[in-house]
């Protein structure tokens, strides 16, 4: 296992002056992916590229001191979190396999506890991944993107579909590095309607005749890595969450809001006026989250006659019984599958 090399951030940490940052990026190469990674992000800190050697520099207002997120130019994203994600780029495709293949093998358990569902994975991008890949028509993804199509493959052989890259081609067309400045680690709002609509395709269900039922409502949000960076004001950036007038979804039963820990939070809706006379069932993460943040299990409660969402992404905390469903939406952010 590739372990991490504290020197190497008592040294970055150390860094006062613009002039420091330069010779420390020049002494960088890729040797790890830690020294990968990092040389990446500071290549796109622009703002020093014509500043004098003698400029202060806050190491900390450019990546927090845990490590934990990281300033991709100038948008927010994570960097290492939980999990070492900013280095899964520069690992062999081989290395990101068996991860990949314990969840395949968890989907495929949960596809024959329930053959005559229609089921669909969601495997959501990370904020990161979706700017360098579809924005700036990078490769550094490329690894990931190989590791994930290969499972795609195998899982489609089983009558699996699985959602990844699809709802982001051409994004380009109408978005630009500006509309990823927040400070949150989750994708644009619209995206998630896109998502929706693609899980639905998948599941047989005609995306065309609900897409004119939602609209976006413009609401203040703090997002997740707002405060992670010195000196940021902790005022609240601007989102659009997705929005159904015609909401109909009432809470039966569940958790109000987030428990501790997340994985005992569960909701379940009932909809008398759906436009899906139908059951689902989503596990995932916070790209569904709870009711009240308006992601995915706020559009499917919106949809169907029955939703059940539960905080468990595509069933890695507790296998799920999902016998008595319609439909299985199995939802996780790609940096909890490598």
């Amino acid at each position: 296992m590739i372990e991490s090399d504290p020197l190497l951030w008592d040294r970055f940490f150390a860094l006062d002056t613009v002039g420091a940052l330069r010779g420390f990026a020049a002494g960088l190469d890729a040797s790890t992916p830690e020294r990968a990674a990092l040389a990446y992000y500071i290549s796109t800190w622009r703002e020093f590229a014509d500043a004098n050697d003698n400029v202060a520099f806050v190491p900390t207002c450019h990546l927090s001191a845990d490590r934990s997120a990281v300033k991709y130019g100038n948008s927010p994203v994570i960097f290492e979190g939980t999990n070492l994600w900013a280095w899964k780029p520069y690992f062999k495709t081989e290395a990101l396999a068996p991860k990949l293949r314990d969840l395949e093998n968890l989907v495929g358990y949960i596809r024959d506890s329930n053959p005559k569902a229609r089921m669909t994975l969601v495997l959501v991008p990370e904020k990161d991944h979706v700017m360098s890949r579809f924005l700036l028509k990078e490769t550094r993804f490329d690894v990931i993107d190989r590791a994930v199509n290969m499972m795609s493959k195998r899982l489609a052989t089983r009558g699996l579909p699985l959602i990844f890259s699809q709802p982001f081609v051409e994004i380009d067309r109408f978005l630009t590095l500006a509309d990823f400045e927040y400070g949150d680690s989750h994708l644009p709002s619209r995206h998630y309607v896109t998502i929706f609509g693609f899980a639905l395709e998948s599941l047989g269900i005609s995306w065309a005749s609900l897409r004119d039922r939602i609209a976006l409502l413009q609401l203040p949000e703090f997002g997740d890595l707002t405060l992670k960076f010195e000196n940021t004001a902790p005022h609240p950036g601007v989102t659009f969450r997705p929005n159904m007038p015609d909401d109909c979804a009432r809470q039966t039963a569940g958790t109000a809001s987030f428990a501790q820990p997340l994985r005992d939070t569960w909701q379940t809706f009932r909809n008398d006026k759906a436009l899906i006379d139908q059951s689902v069932c989503v596990l995932g993460d916070s790209h569904c989250s709870i009711h009240a943040d308006r992601r995915l299990t706020y559009l499917f409660a919106n949809t169907f006659r029955t939703a059940d969402f539960v905080w468990n992404p595509s069933g890695i905390e507790k296998i799920p019984d999902v016998a008595a469903y319609d439909n299985v939406v199995l939802e996780i952010s790609t940096r909890f599958t490598m």
